[in-house]
């Protein structure tokens, strides 16, 4: 379930990732959901997929079964509005893509951050729990979407979304994860792998 394997990334809201491949995403930077829905973002309602999208979408993450290398980088927010700051790294990986026995999307990693010389592995897992996922078709790709106020003993829970976002040609893959806290970047990691 996303949730199990982000919530401590996005309650810490430490650990943000951003890509200089990408198109360049900055800290604080609006969801482009909260633009296009307005108030409507806070919304925890999640829109089921319809079954030809789920069709086309479960046709596209089989295709990416296989092994996987590449590199990566990830910035994080740290800091308050006031003095903001960010951690940029860069990161070397492996990813070994399949489909589970429940149909999840399943993405096992071994990443190197390059400059903290830190090598450790990390399992995540797409479409293990769609009540709680919003998932769309882009071009040559997907998103899947989470957004959830994260359980604590605080007062204030801000509203967290994680956006994952895949694309994929042959023998190319990217792969984009966003987290925003209460619609606004906070971390972001990028890959782009080629079948290994």
């Amino acid at each position: 379930m996303i949730r199990t394997n982000h919530i401590g990334i996005a309650m810490l809201l430490s650990a943000l990732l951003v890509s200089n491949i990408s198109s360049a995403a900055s800290c604080n930077e609006r969801s482009p959901n909260l633009i296009l829905l307005g108030d409507k973002y806070y919304d925890l309602d999640v829109v089921p997929l319809t079954p030809k999208d789920r069709k086309v979408i479960i046709s596209i993450a089989k295709k990416m079964v296989g092994h996987w290398k590449g590199e990566g980088t990830r910035f994080q927010c740290t800091g308050s509005d006031e003095d903001p700051g960010v951690e940029n790294r860069t990161i070397s990986l492996t990813a070994n893509i399949a489909i589970n026995s429940s149909g999840a999307l399943q993405i096992n990693t071994e990443k190197y951050i390059k400059e903290e010389r830190v090598r450790f592995q990390d399992t995540l897992m797409l479409f293990s729990n769609l009540a709680e996922q919003t998932a769309a078709i882009v071009p040559d790709g997907f998103e899947v979407i989470e957004k959830f106020r994260p359980k604590t003993n605080e007062k204030y829970r801000p509203l967290i979304e994680i956006i994952h976002r895949i694309t994929y040609s042959r023998q190319n893959l990217i792969y984009t994860l966003s987290v925003y806290a209460n619609g606004y970047l906070a971390e972001q990691e990028h890959w782009k792998l080629i079948r290994n």
